[in-house]
């Protein structure tokens, strides 16, 4: 037979289990997505006779600041704000440092990155113009939110006079990236929520046993 003590400490457990998502998720996870645009300083780094401009980099400095736009959920009030590069992100797998911006109150690390695609320079009419694309994911933070896991896609274009595909004058930059938050219940929170589920299917078997006993008795 259970027990008063033994059924309150179950009832107590589901009750924790099944609330524990509803909770972490209160706490603060980053929602929604954003849009971001910014240049690079190409100063220097290319010129005339180059067949490349953006679709060999391996390492990405931005010029500082980007401007975020299109900001939803947590990054509605984002639009407009400067989106600093602190560390440019690197390409290799791992990379060997961490790309991280800063904006509006969030910090987005960038720890990883795949499917790069490189466009090669292309001349036509007197001007060229070369791509990169990738796949980025990494976890934004802020002040009132948990860490929360990011991914998104990252694209640049590089643009110049020329033709053959060499560049004849300087070149000139521009990247633009879109970013959404994934936000996921802690492990903590999906342990609890096991146990409380495991309660609840103890306490109907148990039930399920004693009114099947109380009925076997009153027959």
């Amino acid at each position: 037979m259970l027990g008063k003590a033994t059924s309150g400490f179950i009832a107590a457990g589901v009750m924790l289990g099944l609330l524990a998502a509803p909770a972490a998720q209160a706490a603060g996870y980053v929602s929604g997505s954003f849009s971001v645009v910014g240049g690079f300083d190409c100063g220097g780094c290319y010129g005339p006779g180059d067949d490349h401009i953006v679709s060999h980099l391996v390492t990405l400095e931005a010029a500082n600041p980007g401007k975020a736009s299109a900001g939803n959920g947590s990054f509605a009030g984002i639009n407009g704000v400067d989106v600093t590069p602190t560390r440019a992100i690197d390409l290799g797998s791992p990379p060997v440092l961490l790309g991280q911006f800063d904006f509006g109150g969030f910090t987005l690390l960038i720890t990883g990155t795949d499917s790069v695609d490189r466009g090669p320079l292309t001349c036509a009419g007197g001007g060229c113009q070369d791509s990169l694309r990738f796949r980025l994911w990494g976890e934004v933070s802020g002040v009132g939110y948990l860490p929360t896991r990011v991914a998104g896609i990252w694209t640049g274009q590089g643009s110049c006079l020329g033709r053959d595909g060499i560049c004849t004058s300087d070149p000139s930059a521009s990247w633009s990236a879109s970013l959404s938050a994934v936000p996921l219940p802690e492990p903590a929170g999906l342990a609890l929520l096991g146990c409380g589920l495991l309660g609840v299917g103890v306490l109907t078997r148990r039930r399920a046993r004693r009114a099947g006993i109380t009925r076997a008795a009153l027959d």
